[in-house]
């Protein structure tokens, strides 16, 4: 019985040739070689920093488990130069016995994770609105946490 080969595609970056592409639901749309090409590397990329960045949120869970009395949540947040990682401490004061262990975590996840640039940050966890006053945490993940945020 013949075995049918697969004609593989060549796609070049400089190329203006068109070409035709569907998409897992059947949409076809016409585009530049080049265009194909850059949208593969693309895809390739985002995969990549999707899995880079979630054996970074794994790592810091990790970390934060290890401090677990001194510290009641981790927030991972968007910042202008990078992301910005928020330790709750267990009071409304700064706790000078544990800076040097988030010092360990930012030095250990800049060299674990270079791609994902980030700042680590001890801030007050009580009264429980303080949090908003550091970052919006509507808009950020919450990588380690009890369940209840102590109130005042």
């Amino acid at each position: 019985m013949p075995t049918t080969r697969k004609k593989t595609i060549s796609l070049h970056f400089e190329s203006a040739q068109t070409v035709m592409v569907t998409s897992d639901d059947e949409d076809r749309f016409m585009t530049t070689a080049t265009e194909a090409a850059r949208a593969c590397r693309a895809a390739e990329s985002a995969k990549w920093w999707t899995e880079t960045f979630k054996r970074f949120l794994a790592h810091l869970n990790w970390r934060c488990a290890e401090m677990s009395n001194d510290i009641v949540a981790c927030y991972v947040n968007i910042g202008d130069d990078g992301l910005r990682v928020f330790i709750a401490t267990t009071g409304e004061d700064y706790v000078p016995a544990i800076a040097d262990k988030i010092t360990e975590i930012d030095v250990d996840l800049a060299t674990r994770f270079p791609e994902c640039p980030a700042d680590c940050v001890q801030i007050p966890s009580v009264p429980r609105d303080s949090l908003d006053s550091f970052f919006s945490v509507e808009d950020s993940l919450k990588v380690y946490g009890k369940l209840r945020i102590p109130s005042q």
